[in-house]
């Protein structure tokens, strides 16, 4: 009787021991998870900030702008005041 006493204590004390080690690696996986998003989330902030940035001082804006005031795909000037001095420009010399 002692015998089976003592295997069901041991197999008890065993579980314990493979419960506690799961709930260990569980919290330490849940912290790892948490600070990984954390820093996902700092990452995608500062890169909307970066882009806010841009935006605001209009670079990106600059670089695909085109130093005629004239779409060549329609033909047509822009409808601004450079636009429209071009248009002027042009039409005097023809």
């Amino acid at each position: 009787m002692q015998s089976i006493c003592h295997q069901n204590i041991c197999h008890h004390a065993i579980v314990c021991a493979e419960q506690e080690a799961f709930e260990r690696k569980r919290q330490e996986t849940q912290i790892r998870e948490s600070q990984r998003w954390q820093q996902m989330e700092a990452e995608r902030q500062a890169e909307e900030a970066r882009m806010r940035h841009i935006r605001e001082a209009g670079i990106r804006g600059k670089q695909n702008k085109s130093s005629e005031h004239f779409d060549i795909i329609s033909l047509k000037y822009h409808q601004t005041k450079e636009g429209k001095h071009l248009q002027y420009k042009v039409g005097r010399h023809l």
